[in-house]
């Protein structure tokens, strides 16, 4: 497994982006999460995953993987918004 952000990494992005402070990757963590739940619905464990996330280094890796699973269409919604919501329009 290589370290989250390293170049190898497919994730290095939202809150597992090398860049990104501590305060501001919890508030990402928990933005993503609540997209998840509004996406994936209230039973899948992305979002309470991403929650975790935000004080377990290990559910923040778990995380991490989880989104990298998603079928393609559904990742691309949940990075779609999240990168709206956080970002907004440039």
């Amino acid at each position: 497994m290589h370290p989250i952000g390293s170049p190898c990494t497919p994730g290095g992005y939202g809150p597992w982006s090398p860049t990104v402070p501590r305060e501001e990757r919890g508030r990402q963590l928990r933005c993503m999460s609540a997209i998840a739940y509004m996406l994936l619905g209230p039973h899948h464990p992305l979002w309470r995953t991403l929650r975790a996330g935000e004080d377990d280094p290990a559910a923040f890796v778990q995380a991490q993987e989880m989104v990298e699973a998603l079928p393609s269409l559904r990742r691309r919604r949940l990075l779609g918004t999240f990168s709206r919501v956080t970002w907004g329009w440039r």
